[in-house]
């Protein structure tokens, strides 16, 4: 009676300890399967909102929409045409070399007010009349699409004006990120390998909503400042 007694007491004991390791792992199988859907669908979302994106700019694309967006046709005019960029003189940055400027005639440098009240004065895009490494950097952009430069000198207003009326495609001078004008133009990222006063860098304006232009234009100063 005594060793049956004992011996249900161990079996008991043994019963107790494999239900308990049972219902352990049974507990811990429901937490692994509840881990294993939660990460079902976060990665199941993540490939939904990835698709959702793909097909967006498949739809996109597929009704003629550039991204990004150039709204007027104004890059696509740019190409293989004409570059219209105006230029606010800034000593050493972008410069009108007068005549007889570079080859020792009598005509003197002009100011940059004489110069900048020229406003609307076009000249050919040869580099031979607009001076100045954001001439060149306008320059070469304009080469790298197959286009000309064609210069218009101006003060800053008459340039924005210009830009606004969809008479200028790019603007360049002494123009900052602080620009007073950046609520009616768009504006490029400083280019950092050049500089104004107190530590400002120059950037490039362009008409307001022309971001396939300003991307084009970023790209470039990317390069620029690639070390």
């Amino acid at each position: 009676m005594k060793d049956c007694a004992g011996g249900c007491q161990v079996g008991d004991e043994r019963r107790a300890m494999v239900a308990g390791v049972g219902g352990a792992a049974t507990a811990a199988f429901r937490r692994a399967a509840v881990t294993l859907r939660a990460t079902v669908t976060r990665r199941a979302t993540v490939t939904l909102c990835s698709a959702a994106t793909v097909l967006a700019a498949l739809m996109l694309a597929g009704c003629g929409i550039a991204i990004p967006a150039d709204p007027d046709g104004v890059f696509n005019q740019i190409q293989g045409n004409v570059l219209r960029a105006g230029a606010s003189v800034q000593a050493g940055l972008v410069e009108r070399d007068s005549e007889g400027k570079n080859d020792g005639g009598g005509g003197g440098d002009a100011t940059e007010d004489e110069t900048n009240d020229e406003a609307g004065k076009s000249h050919d895009g040869d580099g031979g009349d607009t001076v100045g490494p954001l001439a060149d950097l306008i320059e070469d952009f304009a080469g790298q699409h197959g286009a000309e430069v064609e210069w218009t000198f101006g003060s800053e207003e008459s340039l924005v004006l210009a830009l606004e009326a969809g008479e200028l495609d790019v603007a360049v001078g002494g123009f900052s990120a602080d620009t007073p004008w950046s609520g009616r133009v768009g504006a490029t990222r400083e280019y950092e390998d050049l500089s104004l006063s107190e530590g400002r860098h120059p950037v490039v304006l362009v008409p307001m909503g022309q971001n396939r232009l300003l991307f084009e234009l970023e790209a470039m100063l990317d390069e620029r400042s690639a070390p």
